[in-house]
């Protein structure tokens, strides 16, 4: 059998398990991801505590079996994390950028600053500090002399340290509904999802053989989505 035909049985087994049973899939790759997190901290463990040989191993094992299986029976509990710390990321990124193009521009103005301890301006930058106050520290001599006002320098990292809280609060806020979201539609999101990848990855395969209009194989794809839904909903009705 050459490699093309093999590549079309595989395409045919792999759209045909995502499309109708993607969500135990899923709930499969978890108990693998969360077995081997397990099997892993497990090892390290051990090792800690010198264990060696056949008991190591077995030990390992045996957590994780264990961590795999409560990854498989409390999938949710990944989901909620999964969906919150993916929300988390993407709102927080907004602030974070806002952040650091301000910091970027404070440096940008003080990028002068680095003539400040040269011999010849000594002693012009110790007047300079003088005559901002006697409590002026290094700092607030080294933006002066660079031409900035010290205030300008404490606004712009108030505006920073503003804008990163705030990200911190919406994207908790954000992390915390999308999670809970995910713990209630979850379930429908990976089936839809599966449903419609394994239909694309099936869709595909036939039109390695039938030259397919575009409309037709729109309607191919969408029978395909909706047969692989209706199968993994009754599988996952007939599983609870």
């Amino acid at each position: 059998m050459n490699s093309v035909w093999m590549s079309y049985l595989v395409m045919l087994a792999v759209g045909g398990l995502i499309c109708f049973r993607g969500f135990s899939l899923y709930k499969l790759v978890q108990f693998l991801l969360c077995g081997w997190i397990g099997y892993f901290l497990a090892l390290q463990v051990c090792t800690k505590f010198s264990v060696e040989g056949t008991m190591l191993v077995v030990i390992a094992l045996a957590v994780g079996l264990i961590t795999g299986f409560l990854g498989f029976h409390y999938y949710k509990v990944g989901m909620y994390f999964s969906a919150s710390i993916s929300a988390f990321l993407v709102v927080f990124s907004f602030f974070w950028r806002q952040a650091m193009a301000l910091g970027k521009e404070l440096l940008e103005q003080v990028s002068g600053v680095e003539h400040v301890f040269t011999f010849g301006n000594f002693f012009q930058t110790v007047l300079l500090g003088m005559k901002a106050g006697a409590d002026t520290n290094l700092l607030d001599i080294m933006l002066l002399e660079a031409g900035i006002q010290p205030e300008r320098w404490s606004e712009g990292l108030e505006q920073i340290m503003s804008l990163l809280k705030q990200g911190v609060l919406w994207a908790g806020a954000a992390g915390l509904i999308c999670g809970i979201l995910a713990l209630v539609f979850g379930d429908y999101v990976i089936i839809i999802l599966t449903s419609v990848f394994g239909g694309m990855l099936l869709n595909l395969l036939v039109e390695q053989f039938i030259a397919l209009d575009p409309i037709i194989s729109s309607v191919m794809l969408a029978v395909f989505s909706v047969i692989g839904f209706v199968m993994q909903m009754k599988h996952k009705r007939e599983k609870h």
